[in-house]
């Protein structure tokens, strides 16, 4: 079975209130971000909930662990990607990989930069599914792609394919972010 009925959580006066899961960018027209202007709320996401196996599972997010807005799920696991200054998963260990039973599989390090340096931490975390699949390695074709930023005043960024079968990394670019 995979994972189904993926939805967004947002606490206010102890009552979630779920928005639809999607992979796009969110932008100030999203259910979401309408929600939040309306009751002045902060436009961070309280939790994550899903259907595996005819169950409900939840991820709530503890004070200040502040997730990234792209959560992606492949493959039946959960990718996380937490602000870097989380207390729970600081930078550089802030992408974590759940189970589709909620349960933490890896937390992942950000990879060594081809500088040689260790990367400060992970910023975004994206699927390939709209890549030309002829530009990918055979060993990635399956996978995810990952941003990762030198250092926090960094104008500098780096891009890894990530294969999460085998926890590998490829560096394929550099730009500015």
């Amino acid at each position: 079975m995979d994972i189904s009925n993926i939805f967004y959580i947002k606490k206010m006066n102890n009552v979630n209130y779920l928005f639809g899961f999607t992979t796009e960018p969110r932008n100030s027209q999203s259910e979401f971000d309408k929600f939040a202007d309306e009751n002045n709320l902060n436009y961070c996401y309280d939790g994550f909930e899903w259907i595996y196996e005819n169950k409900r599972y939840e991820l709530q997010f503890k004070y200040n662990d502040l997730a990234s807005t792209n959560i992606v799920v492949h493959n039946n696991k959960i990718f996380i990607c937490y602000n870097g200054i989380s207390p729970s998963f600081p930078a550089p260990n802030n992408l974590v990989i759940y189970t589709p039973k909620g349960e933490i599989e890896k937390v992942l390090s950000a990879p060594i930069l081809p500088t040689g340096k260790q990367g400060a931490g992970f910023l975004e975390i994206h699927g390939l599914e709209n890549w030309d699949k002829n530009t990918i390695p055979e060993e990635f074709k399956n996978g995810l792609y990952v941003v990762v930023w030198e250092h926090e005043r960094s104008e500098w960024v780096y891009s890894y394919y990530f294969n999460p079968g085998t926890y590998k990394f490829l560096f394929f670019n550099r730009s500015r972010y």
